[in-house]
């Protein structure tokens, strides 16, 4: 069938997937606990990461007319920051301005 086709194409791809995911996490979680250019403008962060379904990678094949060796989303890593409460001033005065909005500190700190 398709799925056992599918599962089969996991396997090769990442047969090692639940063991990479972790390290990868715990990887980016070092790399931002020191990374210079956020000292002082993140409170706090989160590093999650997912292996993306067999079911939802097929649905999407189906959905977007995809072939398999086109997705590129079966591991994924999300990054959600809390911004320092003084973060916008920080940036402001980073970008030598005399004030940017809260939207523009967002932006800068989050994308």
């Amino acid at each position: 069938s398709s799925m056992r086709r599918l599962q089969h194409w996991y396997d090769q791809v990442w047969p090692d997937a639940d063991t990479v995911l972790p390290m990868l996490v715990q990887q980016l979680r070092n790399q931002l606990l020191h990374a210079p250019s956020l000292e002082g403008l993140v409170a706090d962060f989160q590093v999650t990461g997912r292996i993306k379904s067999i079911s939802s990678t097929f649905r999407k094949l189906l959905k977007d007319g995809m072939v398999v060796e086109r997705v590129k989303d079966v591991l994924a890593l999300r990054v959600v920051l809390l911004p320092a409460g003084d973060s916008r001033e920080q940036l402001a005065t980073l970008m030598r301005r005399d004030a940017i909005t809260q939207a523009k500190a967002d932006a800068l700190l989050c994308f």
